[in-house]
């Protein structure tokens, strides 16, 4: 059984734009169930958390929410930069180019309403969620070290799914080279 270069790298890209979607499944799912959490973190005792076989306290899931959106959005970005460097090195004839934006992926999308909100959601739902909670704690004055804090939180949760836009509009622009 022998394997060419451009087999390899079809391969490549299929799996890079599956894998996209489900780290974008995933962050949603986190972004979402952070939200969720939010709701019950109004509460002065906020009730445990049920998560698989244990519990967890309301800030601790909330806070894992958080990781696992960052996580998940780092790895979507991965993917996606992982089928743009596949699709380069391919350079594939624009009939198979063609053949490729028809896989079935988020990120080959042909309208941006589920191509960019695939990636918009997470993003609001978490900052609404970041919005809310600060806003529940915000009995304090808000010092320069808080601010400080707050813009290198939204930084953090902002950049992967910055790039992963950013990237989304250079593919959409991207042709092969003759």
């Amino acid at each position: 059984m022998s394997l060419s270069r451009d087999d390899i790298l079809l391969d490549n890209i299929k799996e890079a734009l599956a894998l996209y979607q489900r780290s974008l499944v995933w962050a949603t799912t986190a972004a979402l169930s952070g939200g969720l959490i939010t709701l019950r973190l109004r509460d002065k005792n906020p009730p445990a958390i049920s998560i698989l076989f244990g519990t967890l306290s309301a800030p601790v899931a909330w806070f894992l929410a958080q990781v696992v959106y960052v996580v998940f959005g780092a790895l979507a970005f991965g993917a996606l930069e992982r089928y743009r460097r596949s699709l380069e090195e391919l350079n594939p004839s624009p009939e198979i180019f063609d053949a490729i934006q028809l896989f079935p992926s988020l990120a080959t999308l042909q309208g941006r309403f589920f191509r960019l909100g695939s990636v918009l959601l997470p993003l609001l739902v978490t900052y609404i969620s970041w919005i809310v909670e600060m806003v529940s704690e915000g009995s304090q004055p808000l010092d320069v070290y808080t601010v400080i804090g707050g813009l290198f939180v939204a930084t953090i949760l902002l950049t992967p799914y910055a790039a992963i836009l950013l990237l989304l509009r250079t593919l959409r622009k991207w042709r092969p080279k003759k």
